[in-house]
C-alpha cells in the first residue's frame, strides 16, 4: 500500500469507513436539499430582473413558504365581523 496517500490511508479500516460513509451521505443529502430549495423556492430568482423585477409579489396569500409549519392548514386571513367589548361588572 505504498501508493495510498496519507489522507486516505485510514479509510480502509472498518471503524473509519463507517464514519466516512456517514459524513459523505450527510454532505450529499445537504447539497441535494440545498439544490431542491434553490430549484423550488419562488423567492429565489434564476432569471434576469428585466422580465420579473419583483418575483415575491407573485406569491399568493394562501401559499405557505415556511420550512416547518406547525399548522398545515394555512388560511388566507380572518376578518372579525363584530367587536365584542368585555365590560367589568359594576361593584
Amino acid at each position: 500500500m505504498r501508493g495510498d496517500s496519507s489522507l486516505f490511508r485510514g479509510v480502509r479500516q472498518p471503524h473509519n469507513a463507517v464514519i466516512v460513509t456517514a459524513v459523505g451521505a450527510g454532505l450529499f443529502a445537504g447539497f441535494a436539499y440545498m439544490f431542491h430549495i434553490m430549484k423550488n423556492d419562488p423567492t429565489i430568482v434564476w432569471t434576469n430582473k428585466v422580465n420579473n423585477p419583483y418575483p415575491w409579489l407573485n406569491i399568493s396569500q394562501n401559499k405557505n413558504l415556511k420550512l416547518y409549519a406547525v399548522n398545515n392548514k394555512f388560511e388566507d386571513s380572518s376578518v372579525r365581523e363584530t367587536f365584542i367589548v368585555n365590560k367589568r361588572p359594576d361593584a
